[in-house]
């Protein structure tokens, strides 16, 4: 399935256990100048980088440059259509990250430089991001604490949970430690409760844990959902709708759902894949239902003050999840630190809502999430599993 929705056709394969499925697609074949533009990834000059970005552009043609776009946004795709190996899909992203357009424009305005910004002072604001004692998160929660928000930060180690607070505060700023596993509901009506006990306020929810898609074996939660499903989905719908009011008492606030440009359609049929099952489509199945919940709430909420936006952070950053996926990082943690405070904090999006991000860029995600009876069945669902509808 390609970026849009739509299925790839069928590729006849040369022979078992090879890639020649790829074979009969332009993006597969190697480029000339393909080992001297990996080179390039080093080197600073903008000079250089430019022409490595010409050069590229010229080989793969204008009418492929799109579908090249496609590759960063939802590598997964190419792997299982067997259009590209791994190996082959994250060197070709690499190559992608020469001409990358940040800001509407293909000129190269200077050489390659950490972009993150210092933030505007947040002090007096208070941020809760969950899964933030390793990975993006913790940048995240040191960066809104070194701001001066006060951090509330959220995981399961709590040897992890002391030390990212210990960090905040080292350098000035003031964060408390909560402990759950958001794959008990039951632990994520406890963390609910206790932020709000702990807080009268709440600025921003950045709903950042999640599982990622190593393991082939099915695995279901504390309430017998499927563990992807649960914990990168379900948890944060309940968390999010339990700190709602707390929420709307703070506003102006947003809401930022940490997803991804892996997505799969819902299969309302078959929500917790007791067929079928694999890890990747469990992955993306539950990041495509947080883009969902992100549209419904920015309806919901319009007129409270309350935004809700959603994002793909960067592709495959340096995080344990990655590793554990056993793919090769491309991305920094700091990467997809900028991207997240940038729907977090950044005036350029105050009062805008509804909103899907890739990095730094609007972007559209997949079609489902424009099918307004999806959502609505997502969300009747969602309720009855939570024991919200009861409530």
């Amino acid at each position: 399935m390609n970026y849009s929705g739509k299925p790839y056709p069928q590729r006849k394969s040369k022979g078992s256990g090879s890639r020649a499925a790829g074979n009969h697609s332009p993006l597969s074949a190697r480029l000339p100048s393909e080992a001297f533009i990996g080179d390039q990834m080093a080197v600073v000059d903008p000079e250089a980088i430019y022409q490595a970005r010409e050069t590229l552009r010229q080989e793969i043609g204008r009418s492929l440059e799109s579908e090249w776009r496609r590759l960063v946004e939802a590598p997964q795709d190419y792997v299982s259509e067997g259009i590209l190996s791994q190996e082959r899909c994250i060197s070709r992203i690499k190559l992608l990250r020469l001409f990358e357009v940040r800001e509407a424009s293909t000129q190269v305005t200077g050489p390659a430089h950490d972009k993150s910004q210092r933030l505007r002072d947040l002090t007096g604001r208070v941020a809760l991001v969950t899964g933030s004692t390793d990975g993006v998160g913790r940048v995240v929660a040191l960066r809104l604490g070194e701001a001066g928000a006060r951090v509330l930060v959220h995981g399961r180690d709590a040897e992890r949970g002391i030390r990212i607070v210990a960090d905040i505060e080292k350098a000035g700023g003031a964060a408390t430690f909560f402990r759950a596993d958001l794959a008990s509901l039951a632990e994520v009506r406890r963390l609910a409760a206790a932020v709000r006990e702990e807080t009268s306020r709440l600025d921003m929810l950045i709903n950042n844990a999640g599982i990622g898609t190593a393991g082939g074996v099915r695995q279901e939660s504390a309430d017998g959902f499927e563990l992807r499903f649960a914990v990168n989905y379900l948890a944060g719908f309940l968390l999010t709708r339990l700190l709602l009011p707390l929420l709307e008492a703070s506003a102006p606030a947003r809401i930022v759902n940490v997803s991804s440009a892996g997505q799969q359609a819902i299969d309302f049929a078959d929500v917790m894949l007791i067929r079928g099952y694999s890890g990747a489509r469990a992955y993306c199945q539950s990041k495509l239902a947080q883009v969902m919940l992100t549209i419904d709430l920015a309806d919901e909420l319009a007129g409270t003050g309350v935004t809700a936006t959603c994002l793909h952070p960067a592709t495959y950053m340096n995080t344990t999840m990655v590793h554990r996926a056993g793919v090769t990082p491309i991305s920094t943690v700091e990467q997809g630190a900028e991207a997240i405070l940038n729907l977090a904090v950044s005036p350029a999006l105050a009062g805008r809502s509804g909103l899907y991000f890739n990095g730094l860029r609007e972007a559209r995600a997949h079609a489902q999430v424009d099918d307004t009876e999806a959502r609505r069945h997502l969300r009747r669902l969602s309720l009855e599993l939570t024991g919200l509808a009861d409530d």
